[in-house]
């Protein structure tokens, strides 16, 4: 009995860390988990951290290391291969019998201080997990990648066909315009994403 108990619970164990997109019969769906819950992506900051990523489902966690420049805790960007941020990888999956159109349609801030923006300390980008950050902030790229604040967005993200994947992760630097401290402290970006069938 406990044996059955033990294969029923890990079950539905791997069935709650499974956060697929799927096409509902209407055009349009926000990509939530099981529980409703929309899409996160969740940051931490620490200074001299131990640089340490984790995938979550329905987020994708990313941990900045910060270094103090005059008092001012900055981007630590001096490792050339990270740049100070190290991100887990955002996989969507589309499990529907028709090839679906994905879209980021909002993006919430989190805020540093009561009138500085997240977005506003750091440039943020959401792009394509395969790509390097040379090539996503290179002068022709960041503007398809750069996440800005606001609602009805309609940014896609690519297309999946049947039982096909899209991977993202999270890239940063300093904004140069913005002199804010990044303080200690955990950070989460709202992001609404839309899935919708592709019309032929």
């Amino acid at each position: 009995m406990k044996k059955a108990l033990a294969l029923v619970l890990a079950l539905a164990m791997m069935c709650a860390l499974a956060a697929p997109v799927m096409a509902a019969d209407s055009d349009n769906k926000t990509v939530t988990n099981e529980d409703g819950q929309e899409v996160w992506l969740n940051g931490e900051t620490k200074k001299d951290a131990a640089l340490i990523s984790v995938v979550m489902p329905t987020a994708i966690n990313f941990q900045i290391a910060t270094k103090e420049d005059g008092g001012v805790l900055t981007l630590d960007d001096s490792d050339p291969g990270t740049g100070g941020v190290v991100s887990g990888t955002g996989k969507f999956t589309n499990n529907s019998n028709r090839s679906v159109k994905l879209t980021l349609s909002e993006v919430g801030d989190a805020a540093v201080t009561p009138t500085v923006g997240f977005l506003s300390v750091l440039d943020v980008y959401l792009a394509p997990a395969s790509m390097t950050r040379a090539d996503v902030f290179d002068a022709a790229g960041p503007v398809d990648y750069k996440l800005s604040v606001g609602s009805g967005l309609t940014r896609e993200l690519g297309t999946m066909g049947l039982s096909g994947t899209l991977e993202f992760k999270i890239f940063a630097k300093d904004n140069e315009t913005d002199t804010t401290s990044l303080a200690d402290g955990k950070y989460q970006l709202r992001t609404v994403m839309k899935v919708s069938t592709v019309t032929a």
